[in-house]
């Protein structure tokens, strides 16, 4: 991952070296690929600017949440019978869901003082 000041230096190159990828990459030693590169200069080109950050869009939505907890809760507490008949999450989303929202189901075992 590059920071915000990265990739403006990596643009502001790529444009002064008239878009030659190879230029910047042999003066910065980043990024990795033309792709990355050119994304980052139509994004400066289209909003003159480039994000600060990066904000994933949630793959699922409260209601599916809400869906998957109340389904493992009400058919015997399965992780993978859950997943087989909702189609969805994962097993460690649904773990962080359930850890998140019922912490008390979910401690880590330092917390309840395991030994080996």
């Amino acid at each position: 991952m590059y920071s915000y000041e990265d990739r403006v230096k990596a643009v502001k190159l790529y444009i002064q070296y008239e878009c030659s990828f190879s230029s910047v990459k042999h003066e910065l030693g980043y990024p990795e690929n033309k792709k990355t590169l050119r994304a980052w200069y139509r994004e400066f080109n289209k909003d003159g600017d480039l994000h600060e950050r990066y904000t994933r869009a949630q793959k699922f939505t409260q209601e599916q949440r809400i869906e998957a907890e109340e389904y493992y809760y009400q058919h015997g507490r399965w992780i993978s019978r859950t997943i087989q008949a909702l189609g969805y999450p994962s097993r460690a989303l649904l773990k962080r869901w359930l850890s998140e929202d019922h912490p008390e189901d979910f401690q880590h075992c330092s917390a309840l003082h395991c030994e080996e």
